[in-house]
């Protein structure tokens, strides 16, 4: 399969603590495993996948993104969805953070309003969850 892809490097038929120890050595490297023999490669991996229909309990647990079909043409998928994610999660931090803010600095100097800072509070909470959902789609 190697040499199909284009791979040069292969090694192949590695104990469980040989397969670590290589997987340790690189710099950056990505580990795909679905068995017990798989866990301490996956564990020294700087990212590692694991495959869970047929992946054991220790590589699902060791593992940092279990697939949950065992095809990885689903990883550009989980990747694109992951950076989607993050980009949300940073929307919704920055837009709470501002509102609060704001909220906070109109209570102290101009208008003090409990339920002013209730509104500003729950219609932010109401946005921050509609942003997110558009991960839905």
């Amino acid at each position: 399969v190697g040499a199909q892809v284009g791979v040069v490097d292969i090694h192949a038929g590695l104990l469980p603590e040989d397969k670590a120890r290589y997987v340790d050595s690189l710099p950056k490297a990505a580990m795909v495993g679905d068995g017990v023999n798989d866990g301490p490669a996956l564990a020294a991996a700087m990212v590692s996948v694991a495959l869970a229909e047929i992946g054991s309990a220790v590589a699902l647990d060791t593992a940092d993104v279990a697939l949950m079909r065992d095809d990885l043409r689903a990883l550009p998928a989980a990747i694109k969805l992951g950076r989607r994610t993050l980009t949300k999660i940073r929307q919704n931090l920055t837009f709470s953070v501002v509102s609060k803010a704001a909220i906070l600095s109109v209570t102290m100097t101009v208008y003090p309003s409990l339920w002013l800072a209730i509104a500003v509070d729950v219609g932010g909470m109401l946005l921050v969850t509609a942003n997110a959902m558009l991960l839905l789609n």
